[in-house]
């Protein structure tokens, strides 16, 4: 007799075994991209889509991302003011140097020409120069400051505008040495 022996072929599993997943990381890669999606993670972290949208649903991620993201605009908006301040600083205390040399030599020249018989003149270009370099100080410093480099009328010492009949009388009036 010829006994065939049945042997069930089975193959055997290895017991699969549940990775741990680190949430952690999983949420700090999610909170740090802006550009990561739920389904992009799961396919980076080797989780079920399912799985990582209940878990940030549960743990409120995408209100976290947004506290995150309007924190880290803050802070950045914060600094951005600081270094345009501190520049600002910076070009407005050049510009009041500027303004500073051009004052001193306008003072020089003046105590040259007031000394008892001084034959002192001022070269027109020096002069066109220190004029230049004032004008050019005053106006960077105004620009900085956010101040207009020009007026174009006539306000009181409250900002308001004086209306323009004013100048006409007072271009009526005689000058005080013509009395």
């Amino acid at each position: 007799m010829n006994k065939k022996s049945t042997v069930k072929k089975t193959t055997i599993k290895p017991k699969s075994k549940k990775t741990r997943i680190d949430w952690l990381e999983v949420r700090k890669e999610y909170l740090t991209n802006h550009k990561s999606s739920y389904r992009s993670l799961a396919k980076k972290f080797a989780i079920s889509y399912t799985a990582l949208q209940k878990h940030a649903t549960k743990d409120d991620w995408p209100e976290q991302r947004q506290k995150l993201a309007e924190k880290t605009k803050q802070k950045t908006d914060d600094e951005f003011v600081k270094i345009k301040a501190e520049c600002d600083d910076r070009h407005v205390l050049h510009y009041k140097n500027i303004q500073a040399i051009a004052n001193r030599t306008i003072m020089n020249w003046n105590e040259q020409l007031n000394k008892p018989n001084s034959k002192y003149e001022v070269d027109p270009k020096d002069l066109s120069n220190v004029a230049r370099a004032l004008k050019i100080g005053i106006d960077g410093e105004r620009i900085v400051r956010g101040l207009p480099t020009s007026v174009t009328g006539h306000t009181d010492g409250k900002g308001n505008a004086l209306p323009a009949r004013v100048f006409d009388i007072m271009g009526e009036l005689p000058d005080e040495d013509t009395n």
